[in-house]
C-alpha cells in the first residue's frame, strides 16, 4: 500500500513538471519569436499540446501564426488569429492576435476588415481605467502601426508621443519609437536631429532583438536617402544586411535590397544598383512586396537610361508605369474603403443621436402618463393593446416584405444577385464613384461551350457548373466588388474605385479559378473554362450603359480570339495571357 502512494506521488510530481517544461517552452519560444524566428519556431515543434491549458494553447497557437507571418505566409497565418480573436475574454494573447491580425490586412489590402478591427481595438481603449497594462500599451501600438500603414502619420505622431510617455516595456519603446521615426521620415524629416536617431537606436540596444532593431535601421537609413546622405545609407545597410538575411523575414530582406539599390543608384553604381533590383524581381514570388517591385523597376530603367540602352529602358519604364498604376489603383481602393467606413461611422452616430432623442421623448411620456388620472388607465391599456397588435402586424408584414424583397433581387440559382438588382446596385455604385472622383470599372464572363455542358451531362450537372463559377469569380473578387448574374451563362461584376489595369488583373484571377475548379463532386470530370471583357471609366465614363456595352464588346472579342482570356475595351489588347 505504501509503495503504491510513493508510485502516485511520483506520477503527480512528474505531470505537474512536465506542465512547467510545456509552459516554460512557449515562454522561451515567445522572447525568440522575432530575435530568432527559426529557433522560436524549433522549440514550439518540442512543445506536447496534450498537456496545454486552454490559455496555453491561443499562445502556442498564436506563436504558431506569427512565425508564419514573418517568413511572409499571410494567409496561413490568417485564420490562426482570426480563430483567436474570435474568442469572447480578454487576454494579452487576444490583444497580440489582433494587432498582427490588423498588420496582415494592410498588407493584403482588405482595409474594411482592417477598419472593422481598428475601430474594435479604439473602443476598447476607451476602456483603458481598467485594462491591463500590457494590453493597453499593446492595443496603442497597433493601432500606431496601422495609422502609419495608412499614411495617418499626425495622428501615428500623437499616439506614439503619449505611449512614450508612459510605457515602461523596453520592447513597446523601441518599437514606439521605430514607429516615430516612420512618421517623421515620410512627413518632416528635417525635423529629425542625429540626437533623435541616437535616441531611437538606444532604446531597442538592450533587447538583442535583430528583427526590431533593423526595421529602425531601415527607417534611418530612409531617412539618409531623403536627406541626400546614400553613403551613409549605404554603410549602415551594408553593416547589417547579413543579420537581415539570417532572420528570415522577406518583408525586411526586400525592403533592405530597395534601400541599397536606391542608395546605390545615388552614388552612380549603377552595376549593383542593377544587381539588387532585379534580385528583386526575380524573387517576387518569395516576397510578393508590390512597392519594393514597382521601386526595383524604377532603378532598372534608370540604369538603362544611363548604359543607353533605350530599348530595354523603354521596357522597364512600361513595366515600372504598369506597377505604378496597379499601386495607385489599390491605393485609390484603400481611400475609398476609407471613405466610406468614415462615411459609416457618421451615419451610425447620427442614428445614435436620434435614437437618444427618441428615448428622452418615450421617458418624458411615461413621466407624464404616471401622472394621468387613475380613470383613464382603462383607455390606456386599450391603447397599449391595440399598438401591440399593430406591432406585431407590422412586424409580420415587414418579414413578408423582406422575404419577397429576397426572391426578387437575388437569382436563385447561384444565390447573387440578378439582372434587375444588379443594374440597381451598379449605378449607385457608379453614381458615388463619379461623386468622389474614384475610376470604376465593369466585367463581364461567359462561360465557354456551356450548351455541350448542358447537352452533354445533363442541366442538373450544368446547374452546379454556374454554382461552381460564381463561387469561384466570389473568391477571386475583392470583398466590396458587386457580382450579378446577367442570363443564362453570362455574369457581371462592378468594381468601384477600381482602375483598368486592377480590374484586369481581378479578371484574371477569377478566370484562373474557373479553371481551375475540379467538377468530380457533379460526378463528371470536365474543363471549364469562361472569356472575359473588361471596361472602365477612363474609356467608358461613368454611364452604366457605356461600361456595360464596353465591356461587353471586348468579351466578343475575346471570345473571336480564343476564349478563356481577358481582353480591355480599352488598350484594345490582351491584358492577361494564359
Amino acid at each position: 500500500m505504501k509503495s503504491f502512494f510513493v508510485i502516485l506521488v511520483l506520477l503527480f510530481v512528474s505531470s505537474v513538471l512536465a506542465k512547467e517544461t510545456q509552459r516554460d517552452l512557449l515562454n522561451e519560444a515567445d522572447k525568440l519569436k522575432t530575435a530568432k524566428p527559426e529557433q522560436s519556431r524549433s522549440l514550439l515543434d518540442k512543445v506536447d499540446r496534450k498537456l496545454l491549458l486552454a490559455d496555453e494553447e491561443d499562445k502556442y497557437n498564436y506563436l504558431v501564426a506569427y512565425n508564419f507571418y514573418i517568413n511572409g505566409k499571410n494567409t496561413a497565418a490568417l485564420d490562426i488569429l482570426e480563430s483567436i480573436v474570435s474568442k469572447d475574454q480578454a487576454s494579452l494573447v487576444k490583444y497580440q492576435a489582433q494587432g498582427t491580425l490588423l498588420s496582415i490586412y494592410a498588407t493584403l489590402k482588405n482595409w474594411s476588415k482592417a477598419l472593422k478591427l481598428a475601430s474594435t481595438l479604439q473602443i476598447n481603449l476607451t476602456d483603458k481605467p481598467i485594462l491591463d497594462a500590457k494590453i493597453s500599451e499593446r492595443i496603442m501600438l497597433s493601432l500606431l502601426n496601422f495609422y502609419n500603414n495608412i499614411g495617418d502619420y499626425e495622428l501615428a505622431k500623437n499616439l506614439a508621443m503619449e505611449l512614450l510617455n508612459t510605457a515602461k516595456s523596453p520592447r513597446v519603446r523601441c518599437m514606439t519609437s521605430n514607429e516615430l521615426m516612420k512618421s517623421f521620415v515620410e512627413t518632416t524629416p528635417q525635423k529629425i536631429q542625429p540626437n533623435d536617431l541616437v535616441k531611437a537606436k538606444k532604446e531597442c540596444e538592450q533587447l538583442n532583438d535583430p528583427i526590431i532593431e533593423n526595421i529602425l535601421n531601415a527607417y534611418i537609413a530612409e531617412y539618409f536617402l531623403v536627406s541626400e546622405n546614400p553613403k551613409e545609407a549605404i554603410e549602415l545597410l551594408e553593416a547589417n544586411i547579413t543579420d537581415v538575411k539570417s532572420t528570415g523575414y522577406q518583408a525586411l530582406i526586400v525592403g533592405y535590397y530597395e534601400l541599397m539599390a536606391r542608395s546605390y543608384l545615388q552614388l552612380s553604381n549603377y552595376v549593383e544598383a542593377e544587381r539588387l533590383a532585379k534580385y528583386i524581381i526575380d524573387t517576387r514570388e518569395q516576397h510578393q512586396y508590390e512597392q519594393t517591385i514597382t521601386t526595383a523597376y524604377q532603378v532598372l530603367a534608370e540604369v538603362a537610361e544611363y548604359s543607353e540602352s533605350f530599348e530595354q529602358a523603354f521596357h522597364y519604364y512600361k513595366q515600372y508605369s504598369e506597377a505604378k498604376q496597379l499601386n495607385l489603383d489599390q491605393d485609390n481602393a484603400k481611400l475609398l474603403a476609407i471613405q466610406k467606413a468614415k462615411f459609416d461611422a457618421a451615419e451610425k452616430n447620427v442614428q445614435i443621436a436620434l435614437l437618444d432623442k427618441e428615448n428622452a421623448l418615450l421617458k418624458t411620456q411615461a413621466r407624464l402618463d404616471s401622472k394621468s388620472a387613475q380613470n383613464r388607465l382603462l383607455a390606456l391599456a386599450l391603447l397599449t393593446l391595440v399598438l401591440v397588435v399593430f406591432i406585431l402586424w407590422t412586424y409580420k408584414n415587414r418579414k413578408t416584405y423582406i422575404k419577397m424583397r429576397y426572391f426578387a433581387q437575388t437569382d436563385e440559382l447561384t444565390g447573387i444577385a440578378n439582372r434587375h438588382h444588379f443594374a440597381q446596385l451598379a449605378l449607385s455604385a457608379i453614381e458615388l464613384c463619379q461623386k468622389t472622383n474614384q475610376p470604376v470599372s465593369f466585367v463581364i464572363f461567359d462561360l465557354d461551350y456551356f450548351k455541350k455542358i448542358n447537352d452533354g451531362y445533363g442541366h442538373l450537372v450544368g446547374d452546379e457548373a454556374l454554382k461552381m463559377a460564381v463561387n469561384a469569380a466570389k473568391s477571386a473578387c475583392r470583398k466590396n466588388d458587386i457580382i450579378g448574374r446577367l442570363g443564362g451563362e453570362e455574369f457581371g461584376v462592378l468594381l468601384a474605385g477600381c482602375g483598368n489595369h486592377l480590374a484586369a488583373h481581378i479578371a484574371d484571377k477569377c478566370r484562373k479559378a474557373i479553371q481551375q475548379i475540379d467538377t468530380s463532386t457533379t460526378g463528371h470530370q470536365f474543363t471549364l473554362t469562361a472569356s472575359f471583357g473588361v471596361s472602365d471609366s477612363s474609356m467608358c465614363g461613368y454611364e452604366f450603359t457605356t461600361l456595360f456595352a464596353g465591356a461587353d464588346r471586348a468579351l466578343y472579342q475575346s471570345k473571336d480570339l480564343g476564349r478563356n482570356q481577358v481582353f480591355n475595351y480599352q488598350t484594345n489588347a490582351f491584358a492577361f495571357d494564359i
